[in-house]
């Protein structure tokens, strides 16, 4: 397998290129290429390499993670195309949405595919001004500080079921937020997390 330390790139049958970054069997997708409005992240990603000798060698990967696991990112996946994208599909087989991932993506309205995701990590959707609707959560253990800040059309999320934690500001200034589903199992609320409207 390749290193976890540097990113490869492969580009899927529509065009779109991916940036990951590997550990074992599986793939964090870190940066996404030439995709439009309406974007479907693939369940796999492939890496190809010739030997010395010999054919050569493809490897595939289980997409299990979405964002740039670096201490000083706050960069969103989809970089300068950010503003353009409406829906995100993402894989059944995702644990993970890392900080930043979906950050500053002004247009997008919905986001498919959370339903096996046991942690979103800090501003995940910050300022994704048109979001309402993230689908099913009920993975979900962890919801990092201002992961949904500034969602100012989410109108409901739905029961977390196993949910430990909702940190500082998660849902700070999400004005249209009207309700969100039973928390069993929550042992922590940040500061302001459900501060909803911002005077």
């Amino acid at each position: 397998c390749i290193s976890s330390l540097f990113a490869q790139m492969w580009t899927d049958e529509n065009g779109v290129g991916w940036d990951f970054q590997t550990n074992g069997n599986e793939a964090t997708i870190t940066r996404a290429y030439n995709f439009g409005t309406e974007v479907i992240v693939p369940e796999k990603v492939f890496y190809t390499y010739q030997p010395a000798e010999g054919d050569a060698v493809t490897e595939e990967y289980i997409v299990t993670g979405f964002g740039y696991d670096n201490q000083y990112n706050n960069r969103s996946v989809f970089g300068e195309g950010k503003a353009n994208i409406s829906k995100v599909t993402l894989p059944s087989t995702i644990k993970t949405i890392i900080k930043n991932a979906f950050s500053g993506c002004s247009s997008l309205k919905s986001v498919d595919g959370l339903s096996s995701c046991s942690s979103i990590g800090s501003s995940a959707f910050y300022n994704c001004s048109s979001l309402q609707s993230v689908g099913d959560l009920s993975a979900c253990t962890s919801i990092g500080s201002s992961a949904f800040n500034s969602c100012y059309a989410l109108e409901s999320i739905g029961d977390l079921p196993e949910c430990v934690a909702i940190n500082d500001h998660t849902f700070y200034n999400c004005s249209s937020l009207k309700s969100i589903g039973n928390l069993p199992k929550c042992e922590v609320i940040g500061d302001e997390a459900f501060l909803c409207e911002y005077y």
